[in-house]
């Protein structure tokens, strides 16, 4: 988790079980752009919990521009088979050779997407 605070784990906890239909998201791959701002930060850390927690079995698909930024924020999950990231600079056209149940983009320009992202 990025942050290690009370306040901030309880905010994930609190969120994770909120009656939400998270259960959608079970077994699938989440591609979540902009993944290193403070949105996709916490969106990450919660669809991990909700794997930790709960063995969801949500595949996390981080992009970014910055691995080494990247590496420090997602630190506790770097070496999960749940979790992969991908450096990328969404100001270039970019094709996915991989197809994603979901996508959430807090930082991207998505006429520059290509590939098999599926919604």
């Amino acid at each position: 988790m990025f942050f290690n605070s009370e306040i901030y784990r309880q905010d994930v906890k609190n969120v994770a079980e909120a009656a939400l239909p998270w259960e959608k998201l079970h077994n699938s791959s989440v591609l979540i752009l902009g993944a290193s701002g403070m949105i996709g930060t916490f969106l990450i850390d919660v669809l991990m919990y909700k794997n930790e927690v709960e063995q969801a079995n949500i595949r996390v698909y981080a992009v970014a521009r910055d691995e080494e930024k990247a590496k420090q924020r997602f630190a506790s999950y770097w070496h999960s088979e749940a979790f992969h990231f991908l450096a990328l600079d969404i100001n270039q056209p970019v094709e996915f050779e991989q197809s994603f149940d979901y996508y959430f983009g807090f930082s991207v320009i998505l006429n520059y997407i290509k590939g098999n992202i599926s919604c």
